[in-house]
């Protein structure tokens, strides 16, 4: 049986500041009780007053990082902020995975992708400025309804597709897709975040502080120091229970067919409110993953649903593309069943 959708430990990115008078009130609050992170280089301001953000409050903790909520001066309203401690981290990390975000998001945009403004870099941490997502994750909407119905779940994945098929156009694969990691604007439009396990097979041009790092790097250890050549990933990166076979199984991958895999996980959750393997136990994992998918008899579903799962949740030589994946008649057909729904809402609701 799979597993139920645990929620998370903190909050993603969630602003309860919707008007003027709820942003000048928040602001004056946290001007009043926030102790500000002082930049360890020792200036006298704060990064975060010196870069003209109020913090508001902390509202997301990862491994390795933490989020908070800001006023940003400069954008004019509320931005998230994700904060990396150097020193705090494993070198694998540092080496492979601290400045991927950065390097990566600020080369993409799409509308389904969460908006990169800038990155502040001290001797001890590294700030990502990034738009702030007002309506919550894919997880926080399915703890409040428990399943999501088909035809909204096919436009929330439709809005899925487009921003991975435009991520993969650009050469670049996510590999932590999830339900935390997919969130909504305030217009309730599909966001991806948190780019940090991503990894772009085109050249791409390097920060300066990862060619520092990777100098050091060079010289303490220089075997560390190769670039991977292969177009396939050899790095673990995700969750278990969104990774495909192949990466359970510790062997070189096709890291754009493992990002479909995943999208197949958010989907499967989505629809039936749990996830489709049960990642407690890594060996029964692995034997879950390699069977036949099944269905819970609890949720009915289409067969056509049915169906498009059995195209994601195959070996990675068998797995359904991103292109046709967008041509699948399930994904087609409830997208547009959802669509003229809500023009329907629309037009009664101006009668």
């Amino acid at each position: 049986m799979a597993s139920a959708v645990e929620k998370p430990k903190s909050a993603n990115p969630i602003s309860e500041a919707s008007t003027k008078e709820d942003i000048e009130s928040k602001v004056s609050q946290a001007k009043s009780t926030d102790s500000h992170d002082a930049d360890d280089a020792g200036h006298s301001k704060s990064i975060f007053e010196g870069n003209g953000f109020t913090i508001i409050k902390k509202i997301g903790t990862g491994s390795y990082s933490k989020v908070k909520l800001a006023y940003s001066k400069n954008h004019k309203g509320m931005v998230a902020i994700k904060i990396v401690s150097k020193f705090q981290v494993p070198e694998e990390f540092l080496r492979k995975f601290l400045y991927n975000e950065i390097k990566v998001v600020r080369f993409l945009k799409h509308d389904n992708i969460i908006k990169y403004y800038q990155s502040i870099e001290t001797s001890h941490r590294l700030y990502i400025i990034m738009q702030n997502a007002e309506h919550g994750s894919i997880l926080d909407l399915i703890h409040k309804q428990k399943r999501i119905p088909e035809s909204r779940a096919c436009s929330i994945f439709n809005q899925i597709i487009a921003a991975v098929e435009y991520c993969h156009s650009q050469g670049v694969v996510h590999r932590d897709i999830k339900c935390e990691n997919i969130l909504f604007d305030s217009n309730y439009t599909v966001k991806l975040i948190d780019f940090g396990f991503a990894k772009s097979m085109n050249p791409v041009l390097k920060t300066a502080g990862e060619e520092k790092l990777e100098a050091l790097i060079a010289q303490k250890s220089p075997s560390k120091a190769k670039k991977e050549n292969s177009n396939l990933s050899e790095t673990y990166c995700g969750s278990y229970a969104y990774a495909s076979p192949e990466i359970l199984r510790g062997v070189p991958y096709d890291p754009f067919a493992s990002d479909i895999w995943a999208m197949g996980c958010v989907l499967y959750t989505m629809v039936h409110g749990r996830l489709p393997f049960d990642d407690r136990h890594l060996g029964k994992l692995i034997k879950q993953v390699q069977a036949p998918i099944s269905f819970p008899t609890a949720v009915v579903t289409s067969t056509e649903f049915k169906i498009c799962c059995r195209k994601i949740f195959v070996p990675a030589k068998d797995r359904v593309s991103i292109v046709d994946l967008k041509k699948d008649p399930w994904v087609m057909t409830k997208y547009l069943e959802y669509e003229r729904v809500v023009i329907q809402r629309q037009s009664q609701s101006v009668k």
